[in-house]
């Protein structure tokens, strides 16, 4: 999170990169370096892993928690972030979660905005099937 290039680009021979570009551990790290705060949670084999960043740095240790028997399927990976108000960034939201959706086949880009005004807050999710990746390995496979 807070290591440029730490990405699948760098995978040697098993990298997705070379039918996936964008695995290349830059733009996570830059969001998180543009943010006030960023916290990440990661659910995997059973496990949720979770770490807080501010600004751009880890505040907290990585925390580890098994996750009951009845969720231990679960997986997913879910990211807050606040960006920094000093950055003068303005963010096409919607625009963003489409197009990461579209990029990324079977997953569901949950987007939710809070405002300090409640007019202002934003929920949308997006998934597209098989998306542009699923389309590139199925032509690869042809």
């Amino acid at each position: 999170m807070d290591v440029l290039h730490a990405g699948g680009k760098f995978g040697g021979s098993s990298s997705w990169y070379g039918v996936y570009v964008g695995l290349h551990g830059v733009g996570l790290s830059v969001v998180n370096a543009l943010s006030e705060a960023l916290e990440v949670t990661v659910w995997r084999d059973g496990m949720e892993y979770q770490q807080r960043y501010s600004p751009g740095k880890p505040v907290t240790s990585l925390i580890c928690n098994t996750l009951p028997i009845e969720e231990e399927d679960h997986q997913g990976t879910s990211i807050w972030f606040w960006p920094d108000k000093g950055a003068a960034i303005e963010f096409d939201y919607n625009t963003i979660a489409r197009e990461l959706a579209f990029l990324n086949p079977k997953l569901t880009i949950t987007f939710k905005k809070e405002d300090s005004d409640p007019e202002e807050n934003v929920y949308n999710e997006y998934l597209y099937a098989g998306g542009w990746i699923g389309r590139i390995c199925e032509m690869a496979k042809h």
